[in-house]
C-alpha cells in the first residue's frame, strides 16, 4: 500500500516510488511467477529453473520474494546502499536478502542422490548466476546494489529466507545516494519505503463443480 502521495500503487502486487528522478518499482512475486519466469526451455511448468523455489523435503526453505526496477533519470551517477537494503516485518524482526553467494551455496547443500541418480540443482545454480548486460541496462538475478549509472536502469530480485509465517505487513527499505562528492562521500540519501500486506488466502475446492463456483465468487 502507498506510504505517501509520491507512491502509487500500479496493480495489486506492485508499487511505484520516485524520488529525485530516480524511479523505483518493487513488486511482489508469487511462486508460480517464478516458475514460469524460469521454466526450462521446452518443459513442463514444474521443469523450472526457478532459484527461489520451495518443494520440501529436498528444498525445505521459503522465500519471499520482490521483483525490482530502477530507473535513473537524471544525469548523474547515484548508489544503492547493498547493507542498508532491509525487510522488517510487524513482529520486529529486520532481514537482509540473500547474497548470491549464498543462494549457490543453498543450492549446493541440496545435491543428493534419488533412485540412484544424482539431483544437483543446476538449472537453479545456473539462474542465480545469470546476468543480462548492455550498455546502460543491467539485468540481474540477484539484485545486490551498487551503482546505477545516469539514465540507467537495473532489474533483479530481492530473496528473504524463512520469515515467521504469522507477519502480516512487510516494509521493504531501501536507501539511494543521488548526489555524491568527488571523493564518493554521499551528499544527498534518499530513503525510499515500500510496504505490502500479506494476506492469506483460502484454497480452491478439488472437486470440479466447487472449483468453478469458487472461481465465479
Amino acid at each position: 500500500y502507498p506510504a505517501h502521495p509520491g507512491q502509487r500503487l500500479e496493480d495489486e502486487n506492485t508499487l511505484v516510488s520516485t524520488v529525485r528522478n530516480v524511479r523505483a518499482s518493487v513488486r511482489a512475486m508469487k511462486g508460480a511467477e517464478l516458475d514460469e519466469i524460469f521454466r526450462l526451455p521446452g518443459k513442463g511448468a514444474r521443469e523450472t529453473g526457478n532459484p527461489f523455489l520451495t518443494r520440501p523435503p529436498q528444498a525445505p526453505a521459503r522465500f519471499t520474494v520482490f521483483r525490482i526496477t530502477l530507473h535513473n533519470e537524471t544525469d548523474q551517477d547515484t548508489f544503492i546502499e547493498p547493507q542498508k537494503i532491509v525487510l522488517r516485518d510487524d513482529l520486529g524482526g529486520e532481514y537482509h536478502p540473500e547474497t548470491r553467494q549464498a543462494l549457490v551455496d543453498y543450492w549446493i547443500g541440496r545435491v543428493t542422490i534419488e533412485l540412484g541418480k544424482p539431483l544437483t540443482w543446476t538449472p537453479q545454480m545456473d539462474a542465480v548466476r545469470r546476468t543480462e548486460e548492455k550498455e546502460k541496462s543491467l539485468k540481474v538475478t540477484v539484485y545486490e546494489g551498487g551503482r546505477l549509472p545516469a539514465r540507467g536502469e537495473h532489474d533483479g530480485y530481492l530473496a528473504f529466507r524463512d520469515l515467521p509465517v504469522n507477519a502480516r505487513t512487510l516494509q521493504l527499505l531501501l536507501e539511494v545516494v543521488t548526489r555524491s562528492s568527488r571523493y564518493g562521500n554521499p551528499l544527498s540519501v534518499e530513503l525510499l519505503e515500500f510496504n505490502f500486506s500479506r494476506v492469506s488466502l483460502p484454497r480452491p475446492p478439488k472437486d470440479q463443480p466447487e472449483l468453478d463456483q469458487w472461481r465465479e465468487e
